[in-house]
């Protein structure tokens, strides 16, 4: 694979680093010669400026941003837009790339059940996902119980932009189970 040196003024290579808190110049230099090159080869031509800006945040998200998920708050604090355009944006990105959010939701809701922390007693355990997942994680909790998998539902407790569940180890087990199926699917 052949390597690409590359010069970018200061400020943006600050501005870089104080938005995303590490330096992602390689990342970001790499998605944009991707565009071009595929503007130049024709193999994807954008119609307007609003397909080619929700091309490039979900080519960030897809590349760069690979552990959270795209909102109109994170889209707007990010991309320091409006908060309507966000929302827009969201709306075109859900509509186009359905899979890549369920997928993404699933790999984030596996993930923290995988680290979810443990009582001393090993009875509970406590897990912190987006508000983006709770759907899915909800869903999911009225299933298992439909299904007869476990016993009871559990409900989330907002904790500031994030929701909190404290899982009983048969919740935690069974949950943990169907995710990592989801994934593998």
């Amino acid at each position: 694979m052949p390597t690409v040196k590359i010069q970018i003024s200061d400020e943006h290579f600050n501005n870089l680093k104080t938005i995303f808190g590490k330096d992602m110049t390689a990342d970001f230099a790499s998605a944009a010669l991707e565009e071009w090159i595929a503007w130049l080869d024709s193999s994807r031509r954008v119609m307007s400026t609003t397909e080619l800006e929700t091309e490039r945040i979900y080519t960030i998200y897809r590349d760069i941003l690979t552990d959270s998920i795209p909102s109109a708050g994170s889209i707007g604090q990010i991309f320091n837009l409006p908060l309507g355009r966000s929302q827009y944006v969201v709306r075109n990105l859900k509509y186009k790339y359905s899979k890549f959010f369920r997928g993404r939701k699933t790999v984030l809701i596996t993930q923290a059940l995988e680290n979810g922390k443990w009582s001393d007693d090993r009875n509970t355990c406590t897990i912190e996902i987006s508000v983006e997942c709770r759907e899915v994680l909800d869903k999911t909790i009225k299933g298992l119980k439909a299904d007869g998998k476990i016993k009871s539902e559990v409900q989330g407790n907002v904790v500031f932009d994030n929701i909190r569940y404290e899982l009983g180890s048969g919740h935690h087990e069974k949950l943990l189970e169907e995710f990592k199926n989801m994934q593998n699917q």
